[in-house]
């Protein structure tokens, strides 16, 4: 058999892989709120370690790495390490949901536009997130380590 798969799976990994290609070069979160409607501000990010987060209500590995997250913010918060968490569902109740149920209390961004939710969030596209859970850390001076 030649060509490509069909799955579902490889349909989205093609489109993710375009997307990598063509994300635009200014930062994805220009535009970007938290799940509570609050715009990110990435100046109070500046000069921090921070570990970006991407992660589902539907994810089990997501659900079970909540607990080490939260250690590493308990142990390193102090000397300049934060958690923002990007969510990938298309419900802002789920979001709140897994919030409220595991702890994660961390700033998340989520987009409940039709067009910029789930796996079509622009920042999972400007990172080119195809699985999860996936996890950035950015130095002090804004690099992806």
């Amino acid at each position: 058999m030649s060509g490509p798969p069909s799955s579902p799976n490889a349909a989205r990994y093609r489109r993710s892989r375009t997307r990598r290609s063509i994300a635009p070069a200014r930062a994805a979160v220009d535009e970007t709120s938290f799940h509570d409607g609050t715009p990110f501000d990435a100046s109070a990010y500046q000069g921090k370690t921070v570990l970006v987060d991407f992660w589902a209500t539907w994810c089990g590995p997501c659900v079970a790495e909540v607990p080490n997250i939260k250690k590493m913010y308990t142990a390193y918060h102090d000397k300049g390490f934060d958690v923002i968490g990007v969510n990938l569902d298309t419900n802002p109740k789920m979001c709140q949901s897994y919030i409220d149920q595991t702890g994660f209390k961390f700033p998340t961004i989520f987009a409940d536009a039709p067009n910029a939710a789930g796996w079509d969030l622009p920042l999972a596209r400007k990172y080119g997130i195809t699985s999860i859970p996936r996890v950035i850390l950015v130095d002090q001076n804004g690099n992806v380590v």
